[in-house]
């Protein structure tokens, strides 16, 4: 007659941690976020510096924050791990946020030389309105994907 309590035992332990995991996840969002607005004032900075740019300054805020992205991203992947083994479909959506995560990477890279194509050669901007437009879309789908954990959570 133990059985139905143990059970009810390791279910809760199990919530319990995927609740911390999830925890984690969001600490770890709040983190990347940061990065990118780091990222994004560095280069604001940078394109400030025209037309002698502060490249070494640059890069070397390109360089932490990539180091900060690789230990968010190495440590979300380790969630989404034990995440798999206890809660496979919250696995797929952490797994499906790192997507998103990486091409917004991508695109991020991608804005920042399209806006800077445009003040050294003055450049259309359609480059930039369609990288943005993407943007949009990527950024759309992580928030999409940030509700359903939260709820999930709650």
């Amino acid at each position: 007659m133990e059985q139905p309590q143990e059970d009810q035992f390791l279910m809760d332990m199990q919530n319990n941690e995927t609740l911390s995991i999830l925890s984690t996840l969001f600490e770890l969002q709040e983190e990347r976020a940061y990065a990118y607005k780091l990222l994004d004032e560095g280069h604001k900075i940078y394109l400030s510096t025209a037309p002698f740019h502060d490249f070494e300054a640059y890069q070397q805020v390109v360089h932490n924050v990539t180091q900060d992205f690789k230990r968010i991203s190495g440590s979300v992947m380790e969630l989404e791990r034990n995440l798999r083994e206890q809660h496979p479909p919250l696995a797929s959506l952490v797994s499906q946020l790192q997507c998103l995560e990486q091409r917004k990477l991508h695109l991020t890279a991608q804005l920042q030389l399209a806006r800077q194509n445009i003040l050294e050669s003055s450049e259309p901007e359609a480059e930039v309105k369609s990288i943005r437009k993407e943007m949009t879309s990527v950024i759309d789908g992580i928030n999409d994907i940030l509700s359903e954990l939260k709820y999930e959570a709650e």
